[in-house]
């Protein structure tokens, strides 16, 4: 299947957890997965509501994601999956248990990762998300690859029945938000799910770019209550592509 995943002219990019699964010297397993916090910065800019800040990134973000994930038709996953922006894997390993959980599993249907790794978010590097995934238990479900998404992606066009990303997006400027977006849009399959939590002012703009390749099931709402970073609200843009 990997074959039809990548583009020729990619071929194979090096898939982080495949290539420390087989390192000699691999980072110790913690107990359970760990996803640091969002952008330390951010959270000293919160001030007096850097609890709301706190309470986003370490729940909210979660149970958000989780009530989105569910949401989703059961055969949207029976495909790969591409989580754009993965950091260190919260959206991506609950899309890989829930592609379990629904008995979708398989080397043609695994759910793929890709971030630049920058440090934004606290301890972001391939090993970190490596720790989270062995921790879950999912080394065999889930690829990893450093890509960024304002660039072309190494995957062929419509492969993906889920594609996702979380408090991504907005780290670029506003041309690459856009080729992000369009990059997200191009490797989504025919009928299959794009949804994007992002800060609200950003989120906008994301559902003009699909709007204006054609995409006709695009909806935007606020995140909610528990995912106000500090002052800073998220919006949910959820979308299908055309058939």
């Amino acid at each position: 299947m990997s074959t039809l995943i990548y583009t020729e002219s990619s071929s194979s990019p090096l898939d982080h957890i495949a290539a420390i699964n087989a390192s000699p010297t691999k980072p110790p397993v913690p107990s359970q997965p760990s996803y640091g916090i969002d952008s330390p910065l951010g959270l000293v800019f919160s001030n007096a509501l850097s609890p709301l800040y706190l309470y986003a990134t370490l729940k909210g973000k979660h149970d958000l994601w989780s009530a989105l994930l569910s949401s989703l038709p059961e055969t949207a996953f029976a495909h790969p999956t591409l989580d754009a922006g993965c950091g260190r894997g919260m959206v991506l390993l609950q899309v890989a248990r829930r592609k379990q959980a629904l008995g979708h599993s398989g080397s043609d249907m695994r759910s793929y990762g890709i971030d630049i790794f920058a440090r934004d978010q606290t301890g972001n590097a391939p090993e970190a998300t490596w720790q989270n995934v062995a921790a879950a238990g999912l080394t065999d479900s889930v690829v990893l690859h450093t890509a960024s998404f304002t660039e072309t992606l190494p995957f062929n066009e419509g492969v993906f029945g889920v594609v996702t990303s979380s408090l991504a997006v907005h780290n670029t400027h506003k041309e690459g938000r856009r080729a992000a977006v369009k990059e997200m849009a191009r490797v989504c399959r025919p009928g299959g799910w794009l949804v994007l939590v992002d800060l609200a002012g950003y989120v906008g703009g994301y559902e003009e770019v699909l709007k204006a390749l054609g995409w006709t099931e695009v909806a935007s709402k606020w995140g909610g209550a528990g995912v106000m970073f500090g002052m800073w609200p998220c919006m949910v843009l959820k979308a299908r592509k055309p058939e």
